[in-house]
């Protein structure tokens, strides 16, 4: 119980400021993703595996990284560029109220990502530093809307 107070007191604090992320709008943005691992002869009850890199890196940092995954896993799944990212930079920028991004707009920016270009809620998440704790807030998020959430760690 004291673990999750602890990280849920975390994941409240502001990413950092506007200067590093775009901006958002409520309903989500539909950041840049690029899908890797096998497209055909995959198991299709598996859930797709979703990857995040960390803070002012971009989907390339993981894609070795990601691959081996999806080809020991045989699963496929989306690298997602996080908000303020990569090439999802420019796409979250456009809004005209500039206002600092936290952990539930760029959460949020993520569920739109899956649930529009994955198709399901029902995913694999593996996270790097920033988005090993965007994906950690995904699944407080996921816990409050849908039950349950397993979470592997592995070290």
């Amino acid at each position: 119980m004291m673990m999750y107070s602890i990280t849920k007191r975390l994941l409240r604090r502001p990413l950092v400021s506007s200067r590093l992320f775009g901006t958002s709008s409520s309903s989500g943005t539909l950041l840049h993703h690029e899908w890797i691992g096998p497209s055909h002869h995959h198991d299709e009850r598996a859930p797709p595996i979703v990857f995040l890199h960390g803070l002012l890196g971009n989907s390339r940092n993981i894609r070795t990284m990601a691959n081996k995954t999806c080809e020991l896993k045989k699963r496929p799944g989306p690298l997602i560029d996080i908000t303020g990212h990569g090439k999802s930079a420019s796409s979250s920028s456009s809004s005209s109220s500039a206002h600092p991004v936290d952990f539930h707009v760029a959460t949020n920016d993520i569920q739109h990502t899956i649930s529009t270009a994955v198709k399901t809620d029902t995913v694999t998440m593996v996270g790097d530093s920033l988005g090993g704790r965007l994906a950690l807030y995904y699944a407080t998020l996921q816990k409050q809307n849908h039950g349950p959430v397993n979470l592997n760690v592995h070290c």
